[in-house]
């Protein structure tokens, strides 16, 4: 069976965007759960309050964030500074209490539990989710296309030959007197 040459190079513009599109979107959602384990307790650590202190400020050309300073004390009453990791547009007030998570061999290494982190990570996880699976949906509906065409290619080309099969009798001349295997006429 010829191939239409016309459907083949479609593949690589199709494939050419949806799988970069899912690569970005399972790195994106990799982000997003990467600052969600951020936003959350160490499994092995110590959860108490902590008061923001301060903010260090990160600016860019065209805008300015803040990451929250973060005091609290250890439970064998250590007193640990801390900058926290998710920097936000939003500036939590001085003074207020903020949970705080940290293990106690590393205080230094603590978690603020109340800052934006959770939020952002939430919006990457689910952007990245949406184009992760619309690319594995595109590409699902592509493939299925392509076998749909494949089966109907088939079933066409076996009911072209069925055709051709049943219009010849059993001595291989069909009823017009042609042989269908040689096309010599003969003349009936």
């Amino acid at each position: 069976m010829a191939r239409n040459p016309n459907r083949s190079h479609r593949i690589g513009p199709f494939l050419f965007v949806t799988i970069p599109l899912l690569i970005f979107g399972l790195v994106f959602a990799g982000v997003g759960l990467a600052l969600w384990s951020q936003a959350q307790p160490y499994s092995d650590g110590v959860t108490t309050t902590g008061t923001v202190v301060g903010h260090e400020r990160s600016s860019s050309s065209d805008s300015t964030t803040w990451a929250s300073v973060v005091e609290f004390e250890t439970s064998d009453g250590q007193p640990v500074t801390f900058v926290g990791s998710t920097f936000s547009s939003r500036q939590q007030a001085l003074g207020s209490e903020v949970r705080v998570s940290y293990r106690p061999g590393d205080p230094l290494g603590a978690r603020n539990l109340d800052d934006d982190g959770t939020i952002l990570a939430l919006i990457f996880v689910g952007i990245g989710s949406v184009i992760a699976m619309a690319s594995v949906i595109a590409m699902f509906v592509f493939a299925m296309k392509r076998l749909r065409r494949r089966i109907d290619d088939q079933v066409m080309q076996r009911a072209r030959s069925t055709q051709v099969g049943s219009d010849a009798d059993a001595t291989g001349w069909d009823s017009s007197g042609t042989d269908f295997i040689s096309g010599e006429d003969r003349g009936f």
